[in-house]
């Protein structure tokens, strides 16, 4: 579907987000249309039991030279795997970082993730908010690192909840991290986001949800000084068109601000920065 004018007008490129031609969502082909009707007569049968709680979301994370999906000596490893491309750190699932993935906005949260010091091996410790007592009391290092009183890190980070829509036109729940250099393209999204506007026939013009419309998230390659690494680049694909897509965007929305979501431990990379050392993990 075409844009209208006033969405056209309100999503303009900016550094590490482009915009690119609307796209549609892949086609869902059908099987067993006999099984598949019974399918959907028991759907959600076996998980009956369960809430939003009891399900970790995904983080779709970007691999770097030093992450250990990419290094054949870690027992992380994965075939195929190789800097630049997008990871999900549940499935494991590998996509390219030229093509990107197709997600749904549906949620945004700024949260401070602690984390064990390089030092110390690494590795997440929890997160938590501007007004905990272990946020105010943390210091800053000489690198300009929040550092608590027990020696571990807290990183500014932005988590941004999705509605990723595969390939196979089937959508999955998952959350973006951006930290450190990414912290100005999450800002830069949400502004994009925020200036799209629709107007309704009564006249009101308004500021449609974020899960409305569909971006391209892709792998670019950055650096700065003597170093390296990949960042997001963020396209714009236009309005959600499937209404039963919009439907799930929507209730994952409302599960988002209910704060029923639960996601997995962010995904151990190597760092973004331009300064390897500003990040610990």
């Amino acid at each position: 579907m075409a844009k209208s004018k006033e969405e056209a007008a309100q999503v303009a490129p900016v550094e590490g987000l482009a915009t690119q031609p609307s796209a549609s969502l892949p086609a869902v082909g059908p099987g067993n249309m006999d099984l598949d009707s019974m399918y959907e007569e028991d759907a959600g049968a076996g998980l009956t039991g369960t809430g939003a709680g009891d399900f970790a979301t995904p983080f779709l994370a970007i691999l770097q030279k030093g992450s250990p999906q990419v290094s054949r000596a870690n027992a992380k490893f994965i075939k195929g795997a190789e800097q630049g491309m997008i990871f999900n750190t549940i499935t494991g699932e590998l996509f390219p970082g030229d093509e990107g993935i197709l997600l749904i906005p549906c949620g945004y949260s700024k949260v401070l993730v602690e984390w064990n010091s390089r030092d110390s091996g690494g590795g997440f410790v929890a997160t938590h908010k501007e007004n905990d007592e272990i946020v105010r009391t943390a210091t800053r290092n000489e690198r300009n690192q929040l550092v608590t009183t027990a020696g571990t890190i807290i990183v500014d980070t932005a988590y941004h909840f999705g509605l990723h829509i595969k390939n196979t036109g089937f959508p999955e729940y998952a959350v973006v991290s951006m930290y450190s250099t990414q912290l100005k393209k999450s800002r830069q999204w949400n502004t994009v986001m925020r200036a799209i506007m629709k107007k309704a026939p009564s006249g009101r013009i308004f500021n449609p949800p974020t899960y409305s419309h569909m971006y391209r998230l892709k792998t670019i390659g950055e650096a700065k000084d003597n170093y390296d690494w990949y960042g997001w680049s963020i396209l714009s694909e236009g309005a959600v068109t499937d209404v039963e897509i919009y439907k799930m965007a929507r209730e994952f929305s409302r599960l988002v601000e209910a704060g029923a979501v639960r996601v997995s431990a962010p995904p151990r990379d190597a760092d973004e920065a331009a300064d390897p050392e500003s990040v610990p993990f």
